[in-house]
């Protein structure tokens, strides 16, 4: 069965924002645990560089 994935960009996500009325719009940092023997320091800013979620932060 074929699978389709579409993503917006952070830059669409906020117009869109801004187009329904929010004045700011922003991005809380991606925070991850410490490395461990399982997930090193390399897994980790592997996933800092594509997360797969982020938090948007707007105010109205």
């Amino acid at each position: 069965m074929p699978f389709e994935f579409r993503e917006w960009a952070h830059a669409d996500l906020a117009e869109a924002a801004v187009e329904a009325g929010f004045v700011t719009v922003g991005w809380q940092p991606n925070r991850t645990p410490p490395a461990d023997l399982v997930r090193d320091e390399a897994y980790w800013t592997a996933y800092r560089a594509w997360p797969i979620s982020s938090l948007m932060t707007c105010t109205a």
